[in-house]
């Protein structure tokens, strides 16, 4: 039943009003059409809004380029106007420049007017004088005539004063040429022969000094002078000062500023400035540089210089010019002059102020210093830029041998020398010892002998037994003459610290190992510096170049020293031999002797003995004290107030007329 009434209401439902679904339906589409409507709307609305936009847009730009064109305007109307301004006041100036000008024109026109007016009563003058100057005619014509008269007096005189002016000039060459021959004369009779006893026999030291010539070198520090068969002297390296402390030195500027090569011919006195030619080693140019300054030189021959080590300038775009130990070695030939490098196997050290000194076939080196490794190079050497902490001292040996060219450093044993700088070597003339004498550590100087066995190469400390010795030096010159050790010159340190210059000259028995002094130090020796740079020995000759006030090395000291075994050589030697003599000039033994007389006989020369003009005796005693005893025609003479048992020595020197002289044998004789 209940069923059956729901179908019917249903029924009602669908028989009367619509459904619900249906309404639903005609809404929905009542609103797709609205929105279909406001659709079509919205999209007229926005082609509207898109219209407006792009008229807004129009009216923006139109409005900016409106704007634009103004400021345009603008700005070129201001741009015009200052131009405009700018035109109105160079028109002002002008006005006033061309005002000033025609202001001048007119005060110059003035000015012109009243120079005319003066003109023309200048003109006016003139014509008044003219008038009146025929007046003078016959004047004027006197007065020439005495015009040319006084221009052929004039033209006398200046004949006159030109050959007053060439007398002047030869005057003048005259007296140059007196003055030199003063100047000559005057270091002859500076020169002197002394008869001395050292060591218990006879020298004779003979001192001679000559003015040289050429092409003077300049004074410089560093270098190196040797003597080539005591008839050269070679000059090499070397820098020029700056001040006279040796601590104030330092290179002038690049490697051309140090000194080249220079030789003194010693037979006529003349300096000479080498340019040597660079030798070819192969196919290669010998790149070695004479140009250096503390190194060391030796003769290696007759014609041949070595030159080993030293320092040198390099020049860096950088760093600028510094200076550098090198260690390469040059020989100079003074006969080919020219200079070539040695190649060498093995190493040598860089140093500078080394000893070098050959011995048969080796070359024997020692010493020196160089730069620290962490200093590398410096700019200036004693200076503010190195001091002696930047340096290292060495006491090794390297040795060279020629002939397979080929470098050893040896191990040393012994009382090896302490490190120093400036010492001397010399080797005897069989090459198996090294004497080595002074040197200096920067500090103190030293004076000790040592001796180097070069077979072993073992050193031996020297204790010398005589009671006086040299100061301790470093920089001076020495040699090895038959059983003497020579040494002179040099640079010793005060107890102040303060360098001092030496230029005695002293001699060391290999012997007796005792020292005696030959040339003391003087005050005019002093003002000159020689020290190794000038100063150098050839067997028993000294060579001692000194410098004039202008730095110019332009005088020679030659000292000549004769040993006691040479002494009859040297009357050989004189213009009157006396081998010539049919009986010899010699002191004759009498025996006349008491404890404090001894009479002195001898035997006159007789060749040319109708010449001799005086004989003049010397003695001399064992302390070294030496004295004229005598001077007179004769040839016998009895020496009194002696000192007994005490031993003299007796020379005669006899004097002929011309200036020439001839000494005799030297004999001892002892008191009672």
């Amino acid at each position: 039943m209940a069923k059956k009434k729901g179908g019917d209401k249903k029924k009602d439902k669908k028989g009367g009003d619509k459904a619900p679904e249906d309404k639903a339906a005609s809404e929905i589409k009542a609103l797709n059409l609205e929105k279909e409507n406001l659709t079509v709307e919205l999209a007229l609305t926005r082609e509207k809004a898109r219209k407006y936009k792009e008229e807004n847009n129009t009216l923006a730009d139109s409005l900016n380029s409106i704007k634009v064109a103004q400021e345009t305007s603008i700005s070129d109307a201001a741009d015009i106007l200052e131009h405009k301004q700018q035109e109105i006041m160079k028109k002002e100036d002008r006005i006033i420049d061309l005002e000033t000008r025609l202001k001048n024109v007119s005060e110059d026109l003035e000015e012109k007017g009243t120079k005319i007016d003066e003109l023309e009563a200048d003109i006016d003058n003139a014509s008044k004088t003219l008038k009146e100057s025929s007046k003078y005619k016959d004047q004027i014509s006197n007065l020439e005539s005495t015009l040319k008269e006084q221009d052929t007096t004039v033209t006398k005189l200046s004949d006159e004063l030109e050959k007053a002016q060439k007398t002047l000039e030869e005057v003048h060459l005259k007296l140059a040429q007196t003055e030199k021959e003063n100047d000559e004369l005057r270091l002859k009779a500076e020169g002197e022969t002394k008869f001395m006893v050292l060591f218990g026999e006879p020298w004779l030291v003979k001192n001679s000094k000559y003015r040289l010539r050429g092409e003077l070198p300049m004074d410089n520090v560093e270098s190196t002078l040797t003597c080539i068969a005591g008839k050269s002297l070679v000059l090499i390296g070397g820098y020029a000062t700056e001040g006279e402390d040796k601590r104030d030195f330092v290179y002038a500027g690049s490697q051309n500023d140090m000194n080249g090569i220079s030789m003194c011919n010693l037979e006529n006195n003349k300096w000479e400035v080498v340019k040597p030619k660079i030798a070819r080693l192969g196919n290669m140019s010998s790149t070695t540089n004479w140009k250096r300054a503390g190194h060391a030189s030796c003769i290696i021959s007759a014609t041949k210089v070595v030159v080993l080590g030293g320092k040198t300038t390099t020049v860096d775009e950088k760093e600028g010019q510094t200076i550098q130990i090198i260690n390469n070695v040059g020989v100079f030939n003074i006969d080919t002059m020219k200079w070539s490098e040695l190649i060498t196997k093995g190493q040598c050290g860089l140093r500078e102020g080394h000893a070098a000194c050959p011995a048969r076939e080796k070359l024997i080196l020692f010493g020196g210093t160089s730069f620290s490794p962490s200093k590398g190079g410096f700019r200036n050497l004693y200076g503010p830029g190195v001091q002696n902490d930047d340096l290292i001292y060495h006491n090794d040996v390297f040795m060279l041998d020629f002939e397979t060219m080929q470098w050893h450093q040896p191990q040393q044993s012994g009382s090896v020398p302490a490190p120093m700088k400036g010492c001397s070597l010399c080797c005897t003339d069989d090459g198996r010892h090294m004497w080595l004498f002074g040197g200096s550590n920067g500090t103190i100087a030293s004076n000790e002998v040592n001796v180097l066995e070069i077979e072993t190469f073992t050193w031996t400390n020297i204790q010398v037994g005589s009671a006086r010795s040299p100061q301790a030096r470093y920089d001076h010159a020495a040699t090895l003459s038959s059983e003497y050790l020579f040494i002179s010159g040099g640079v010793t340190i005060t107890d102040s610290g303060r360098t001092q210059t030496l230029t005695d000259l002293w001699v060391l028995d290999l012997q007796s190992l005792e020292w005696q002094c030959l040339q003391e130090s003087t005050p005019e020796l002093l003002l000159q510096k020689p020290v190794r740079s000038y100063c150098t020995f050839f067997g028993s000759q000294l060579f001692r170049v000194k410098a004039n006030q202008e730095g110019h090395l332009d005088e020679i000291e030659i000292v000549d020293i004769t040993l006691p075994q040479n002494i009859q050589g040297l009357n050989s030697q004189q213009k009157y031999n006396q081998e010539d003599s049919q009986d010899k000039f010699e002191l004759i033994d009498t025996g006349m002797t008491t404890s404090n007389t001894i009479e002195v006989v001898w035997r006159p020369p007789a060749k040319n003995l109708e010449r001799i003009k005086s004989y003049k005796l010397m003695m001399a005693t064992n302390t070294g004290v030496v004295k004229e005893i005598c001077e007179g025609k004769y040839t016998r003479f009895k020496v009194m107030g002696l000192r007994p048992n005490t031993q003299y020595i007796f020379c005669v020197k006899a004097l002929f007329g011309d200036g020439s002289f001839l000494w005799s044998d030297s004999k001892s004789f002892r008191t009672k």
